[in-house]
């Protein structure tokens, strides 16, 4: 049986290094476009961003798995497991070891039960018609969203052909609050446009075929550990 825990947090780490970090950065300001502009120089930093606006109008591209063209891909995922760990991982479906520990948990452990929760999102190659290069970025949202998206391209009567290249819908989409009152409007732009998207359509499927493996026995180990909780296995 796991140990009980009220409100379990992970053990605290030393802030010193975050502190002289702040400290030597002085005055300078870093300005958000560019660290966006550093993030794709970077390589694999093609994951779209939210302007501070919180307003964007994206184009939608299909892409190509195995014959047949795709809009989304569904992705299941833990994010940021331990604190170690920067992003997400793949969850493993039914033996997916972050799960029988989230299962084993008690009502004590409720705020790591939340945690590690797996989260599911939707993602699309996409165009940001605010980008005058017309860069193909990775676009994540939620089911709202993706509720949206579909609905807008199945309506072939009023939207007929909403992927093409030449004369396509846009969507606008709003991005307010955040957190857990993050909310999302998503309305087809009545005026259609052309698009000439640069760089390689993401093939999702491959792309999450290449992240390697990932021993999710191990990280939900280090998982207990850090919140001070017993593995079920």
């Amino acid at each position: 049986m796991p140990r009980a825990k009220s409100n379990a947090k992970p053990k605290r780490q030393s802030t010193k290094k975050k502190q002289s970090v702040r400290q030597s950065a002085g005055g300078i300001h870093l300005d958000s476009d560019d660290l966006r502009q550093d993030m794709r120089d970077a390589g694999g930093g093609n994951y779209f961003t939210w302007p501070d606006s919180g307003k964007v109008k994206l184009r939608l591209l299909p892409y190509e798995r195995n014959g047949r063209a795709k809009l989304f891909y569904k992705a299941v995922q833990h994010w940021q497991p331990t604190p170690e760990i920067r992003g997400s991982v793949s969850c493993g479906g039914h033996d997916c070891k972050l799960c029988q520990l989230r299962a084993s948990l008690d009502k004590a452990n409720q705020d790591l039960i939340d945690h590690l929760r797996p989260r599911i999102q939707y993602l699309f190659n996409v165009v940001d018609k605010a980008d005058k290069e017309e860069r193909i970025q990775i676009f994540r949202g939620p089911k709202t969203v993706y509720d949206r998206f579909v609905a807008v391209i199945l309506d072939e009567e009023e939207f007929p052909d909403a992927c093409s290249l030449e004369n396509g819908v846009d969507f606008l989409v709003q991005k307010s609050g955040t957190g857990l009152n993050t909310t999302y409007g998503v309305t087809p732009s009545p005026k259609r446009s052309a698009v000439s998207p640069q760089g390689s359509l993401t093939n999702f499927e491959e792309q999450e075929a290449n992240r390697g493996s990932v021993d999710l026995k191990v990280i939900a180990e280090q998982v207990a550990e850090a919140y001070d909780v017993t593995v079920p296995f």
